[in-house]
């Protein structure tokens, strides 16, 4: 109820929305759907990692609205991580794939992909594994999430992997070059 009335009484000022790992559907879903109409106001979002996803990998019930709504005004999205079983996962599109102010990406056990999030303004990218279920990502998908980042700062993995599953280019063909000069 507290948080109900904060949210009402905030009116248009920017919101920080932080879901509980021990948040359920029954004790959350009546603020969670709140808060879903003020998404486009949203600045900062943090949510448990066990929370995003189902145990048949679709995104969870009390979610789903939440993360399917655009946030244009979205600058952090943190999915954190929590004692818990499971494996990592590809970063399901969030908010449309249209966060044009995202400016910090922490995803905990989830590794990002081309089009779950616009990351043109993004300058802080973390990703982190678990200790017995590292990421394993193609080096060709990060590259090109490199790419789409040219003002990133930071750039830390933990417990990752980055595999190469092409062939290796023809010495007489150029290699690609990414510039990210503020890294």
């Amino acid at each position: 109820e507290a948080a109900l009335n904060c949210l009402e009484r905030s009116v248009d000022a920017p919101l920080t929305f932080v879901i509980d790992c021990r948040a359920t559907v029954s004790t959350s879903q009546d603020v969670v759907d709140r808060v879903l109409p003020h998404m486009s106001r949203m600045r900062h979002l943090y949510i448990p990692w066990t929370h995003l996803h189902d145990d048949d990998g679709n995104v969870s019930q009390l979610l789903s609205g939440l993360i399917d709504a655009p946030a244009p005004q979205l600058e952090t999205f943190y999915l954190y991580r929590v004692r818990a079983d499971g494996k990592c996962f590809a970063l399901p599109t969030v908010f449309g794939g249209n966060t044009p102010r995202l400016t910090i990406l922490k995803l905990a056990y989830s590794y990002p992909r081309i089009g779950s999030a616009s990351y043109g303004n993004l300058k802080e990218l973390y990703i982190r594994g678990r200790k017995r279920d590292l990421i394993t990502m193609e080096l060709s998908q990060l590259l090109q999430i490199l790419e789409t980042c040219p003002v990133l700062e930071v750039f830390v993995t933990v417990k990752a992997r980055f595999v190469i599953n092409e062939p290796i280019e023809e010495e007489d063909q150029p290699l690609r070059h990414i510039r990210l000069d503020n890294l």
